[in-house]
């Protein structure tokens, strides 16, 4: 069946008539599409998984609020996997389509969520957050292996409860190394061929490798084998905790509190103990940050820890990102991989030091830094004189995406400005159009050749001038005549210098009084070199047939969006 895109009117539950929107979503797309494509309108209250949608059709009269008060939800919700074209037909105009809830409100009808007032992800809003999930921690038990095994769908589909780990896929979130520069150096020390190792570290590595490799009869014998050499390698002391006397951990203690460096889960073989040594790591630390003496240190710090998890031969060193299975089981006379296991552990080794110094240097009780710990590390750009211009942050942007990192700051020049960390960019593109008023001012970029400051691992920073204004997508109205030819200006230019612009979808808008310019040039490239990302969404927007996972971008791809897409304009 040929694809055609579909107009639905949607309402949050609660919500009046004056906040219905419209989502635009391919007819071959799934129910569970439509679901991404409504979080992403609306706000982060719901993940896609906890969202359950309603077929209706209710007239968008004076009515309308009282026929949805009175829906009764006696109907299934849209199963996930349906396709859209199977639920609905030609769209009616003039009538609400999907009613929108999430699972708890479904169930217990409520007081609901102050949308307007919760839009910002603030630092005080962040902070609520974060007090939330330490409340709902403290309630919960500290839970066996067996019972987490059970419990883990449950718990990951609890939005206060659930670890950030990409367990599903969507709980991801801002990648760990922007809120501490020890998990960046660790992945470069670990990875770092010319670090120099002792002839007492290797000793100490190939009798690490030998105890590994031993079958032991229980968790108890494996963990007691390993534990001496790990000591040693580490420079650390491993204890257990009365919370959690399974766990063994590293940790400093400091005036009134204690920090936790690492945190050691072990299990005797892979497949063995209900529950991945890796789960449980994670949770466990997630256990010790809502105890009651750690709350002065989470009120200033985003307390950075490592996480390693071992099973049988097999250690899994994490921050909130991990790096690759280390194989201890290894030959001691193949060099190769007796240093690739030498520089992971002398990496953490030196990672423990480093975080070490970063909890002694805190000042507990420092209301300057009381929201800093929300926000990545990185404070500052090199200015036009290569003088650095500090800056704090102000708010997450892009509240809907948890694993977007753009931000609203303030210079020390007083100046509002955006920051983000992207994979790609193109600088040029942004300044060709910058240059004629169609894009914000480029203020700094770090993919611009020779700019260092601000890199973090895989991420670059760049830094723009805050436009007043809202997203094409956020005003809920067509764009008007001069401000949809400013747009065509923007694409025209683009295109004769041969950039294909990309992602020319109504976010990527911004619009004040009549004026209209691009922003996010991530995608950007030039015809017939340039390749869309390989994590495109291919299911919940209505691309040009030739736009693929890590396809050749064209220019007829924009004009596909600019004339015939998901931009609304008065000349369709």
């Amino acid at each position: 069946m040929a694809s055609r895109e579909l107009t639905l009117n949607c309402l949050l539950y609660g919500d009046k008539r004056t906040n219905i929107f419209t989502i635009r979503i391919a007819s071959t797309a799934t129910v569970e599409g439509l679901k991404v494509a409504i979080k992403d309108r609306t706000l982060p209250i719901w993940t896609p998984m906890d969202l359950c949608l309603w077929k209706v059709s209710i007239a968008v009269d004076s009515q309308l609020n009282t026929a949805v008060k009175a829906y009764a939800y006696e109907e299934e919700a849209l199963d996930s996997v349906m396709k859209v074209s199977s639920v609905f037909g030609d769209s009616l105009n003039g009538y609400l389509h999907i009613l929108a809830r999430g699972h708890e409100a479904a169930a217990v009808p409520g007081p609901q969520p102050d949308v307007e007032n919760d839009r910002r992800l603030d630092g005080p809003r962040l902070e609520q957050r974060q007090k939330r999930v330490v409340s709902a921690r403290l309630k919960s038990p500290p839970q066996s292996s067996s019972a987490l095994a059970g419990k883990f769908l449950a718990i990951q589909e609890d939005a206060e409860m659930r670890i950030l780990n990409g367990r599903p896929l969507q709980n991801h979130g801002l990648p760990i190394e922007l809120y501490h520069p020890v998990f960046d150096k660790f992945r470069t020390d670990a990875n770092e061929t010319t670090l120099e190792i002792s002839p007492e570290d290797y000793k100490d590595v190939v009798s690490l490798c030998v105890q590994a490799a031993e079958l032991y009869k229980d968790q108890d014998a494996r963990e007691e084998g390993m534990h001496t050499n790990l000591e040693k390698l580490l420079a650390a002391k491993l204890t257990a905790r009365d919370t959690n006397p399974a766990d063994r951990v590293i940790t400093l203690n400091l005036e009134e509190t204690v920090a936790f460096l690492a945190v050691m889960k072990v299990k005797n073989e892979i497949g063995i103990g209900h529950c991945d040594p890796v789960v449980q790591a994670s949770f466990s630390y997630a256990l010790y940050m809502a105890q009651q003496d750690i709350q002065k240190l989470l009120a200033v710090s985003n307390c950075p820890c490592f996480l390693i998890a071992i099973a049988g031969p097999h250690i899994r060193v994490l921050g909130a990102v991990f790096t690759d299975y280390v194989t201890l089981d290894v030959d001691p006379v193949d060099r190769a991989q007796l240093e690739r296991s030498a520089r992971v552990l002398l990496a953490l080794r030196v990672s423990l030091q480093s975080l070490t110094k970063h909890y002694q240097n805190l000042k507990l009780g420092n209301m300057d830094t009381v929201f800093t710990r929300f926000f990545p590390y990185i404070r500052s750009y090199p200015g036009p004189d290569s003088e650095l211009v500090g800056f704090h942050y102000l708010e997450k942007l892009l509240p809907s995406s948890l694993t977007k990192p753009v931000f609203k700051a303030l210079t020390n020049k007083n100046e509002f400005v955006v920051v983000k960390f992207a994979q790609r960019y193109n600088t040029d593109a942004h300044k060709l159009l910058a240059s004629k008023g169609l894009a914000p001012r480029l203020i700094y970029s770090g993919f611009d050749k020779g700019n260092t400051h601000g890199n973090c691992g895989s991420l670059k920073m760049v830094v723009m001038e805050f436009l007043e204004g809202r997203t094409a997508r956020d005003i809920h109205t067509p764009l008007s005549v001069k401000q949809y030819e400013h747009v065509r200006n923007a694409v025209k230019v683009l295109h004769d210098e041969d950039f294909v612009f990309g992602d020319l979808r109504l976010p990527n808008i911004m619009v004040d009084g009549e004026t209209a310019k691009l922003i996010d040039f991530d995608w950007c490239g030039k015809e017939g070199t340039g390749r869309y990302p390989t994590t495109i969404n291919d299911t919940g927007v209505t691309w040009h047939t030739g736009v693929g996972r890590g396809g050749k971008m064209k220019k007829e791809h924009d004009d596909f969006m600019l004339l015939k897409g998901n931009m609304p304009h008065h000349s369709q």
